[in-house]
């Protein structure tokens, strides 16, 4: 979840008190499977991967973590 995390921003990651996957929350060693939804929650926040990824379609970013998908 940890590298997740810090894959989608490095903020995220910096910040990650948790995750939830499919509703629930993981530890941080969950390995990832096709199709689960993940919400990273962050200290002060909760914010999802999605959040982040409308974010940066708005920012000069999105090029470059469309070409490391």
């Amino acid at each position: 979840m940890v590298d997740f995390a810090y894959h989608v921003h490095t903020d995220v990651g910096n910040q990650m008190k948790g995750a939830k996957v499919n509703g629930k929350l993981v530890p941080n060693n969950h390995e990832l499977q096709n199709a689960e939804v993940v919400e990273i929650v962050t200290y002060g926040t909760e914010t999802t991967a999605q959040d982040v990824l409308r974010h940066m379609v708005r920012s000069p970013a999105s090029s470059w973590n469309h070409a490391q998908c």
